[in-house]
């Protein structure tokens, strides 16, 4: 996938629809409005080791560094000690000691599931994955104006 040169290009939201496996080559360049480019498929695209060039975007896609920490797959500190288990997950997705004001389920192809609303008291919150199938899954938290995403599977 190649997009360049668009500076009016805030949103790549419609990439939420591309299955991971069928990309060869991401290239986001000079498009100084896009800043939003951590979709659970792009991540899994970047964390499986796909060739990428991501460069002159604005801020939260300015780089790959820049992604992948909004993916939750750098070094960003935000929620750095959330811990999650087990992974992989056959029945209840165990977060340890988390606040969040939203927290969303998307699968590989960065489909959104299912939504949890807002948990505030830093106690463990469990999430029902009976219902899904086994795959690879991205739980999304937002917290204020960070985003946190965790990479899990589902047995």
């Amino acid at each position: 996938m190649h997009i360049e040169g668009n500076p009016m290009l805030s949103s790549i939201s419609g990439i939420q629809n591309i299955d991971p496996e069928l990309l060869t080559n991401l290239i986001l360049l000079n498009s100084q409005s896009l800043s939003a480019c951590s979709y659970p498929n792009i991540c899994t695209y970047l964390s499986n080791g796909g060739n990428y060039t991501i460069s002159g975007n604005s801020l939260g896609c300015q780089n790959v560094t820049d992604v992948l920490n909004a993916c939750g797959l750098g070094n960003a500190d935000f929620n750095s000690g959330i811990r999650y288990y087990p992974n992989p997950v056959a029945r209840y997705l165990t977060l340890e000691e988390v606040d969040f004001d939203n927290a969303a389920i998307y699968n590989s192809l960065g489909q959104n599931l299912e939504t949890f609303p807002k948990a505030t008291d830093g106690h463990n919150y469990q999430i029902d994955m009976v219902n899904y199938e086994k795959g690879i899954y991205f739980l999304k938290i937002v917290q204020g104006t960070k985003v946190k995403v965790l990479k899990f599977l589902k047995s």
